[in-house]
């Protein structure tokens, strides 16, 4: 009879015919230990540069108070956020920042946009751990869902 034997850790099998039938009960095993797979996140480098400080300094400027930018006399309100605080947020490599900024897209979701709010919330959450491509992924994601249709039917919505 041929019994098959893991030696834990050992990674290797032994056939033994000598030490008898293999009673399941008294069999130890070692469960794996979780392992974080996950690869080192990507960090966006501080901006050095005068205009790095200064696309952080209008980001800075921009969370002050959390009412959105009047869309008064701005012909497409979300684009113009998206050139603005937006960009700049990205732009500066503050993590908390691109965070917040995810966050401010979430609550002006459309009705209609069922996707919209969890793939800001993500971003959020990406930029919050420091995973610059899942930020720039919920981006793209958002972009490639929504961009032709919302400037098509809400490009001039109030934010």
């Amino acid at each position: 009879m041929w019994l098959g034997v893991t030696i834990a850790g050992l990674g290797c099998s032994k056939a033994s015919e000598a030490t008898g039938p293999v009673d399941p009960a008294a069999t130890v095993t070692a469960e794996p230990a979780e392992v974080d797979v996950r690869p080192e996140a990507p960090r966006i480098p501080a901006a050095t540069s005068r205009a790095g400080r200064e696309a952080g300094a209008r980001v800075a400027e921009s969370r002050r108070g959390s009412a959105p930018p009047a869309s008064a006399g701005v012909a497409h309100p979300l684009a113009a956020w998206m050139r603005g605080p937006a960009t700049d947020a990205l732009d500066s490599g503050n993590l908390e920042a691109i965070a917040r900024t995810f966050e401010q897209m979430a609550a002006w979701a459309p009705k209609d946009y069922t996707n919209w709010a969890s793939i800001s919330v993500d971003g959020a959450e990406a930029a919050r751990v420091g995973h610059i491509d899942a930020v720039k992924a919920a981006c793209r994601g958002c972009h490639s869902q929504y961009e032709a249709g919302y400037k098509s039917e809400l490009s001039t919505r109030p934010l």
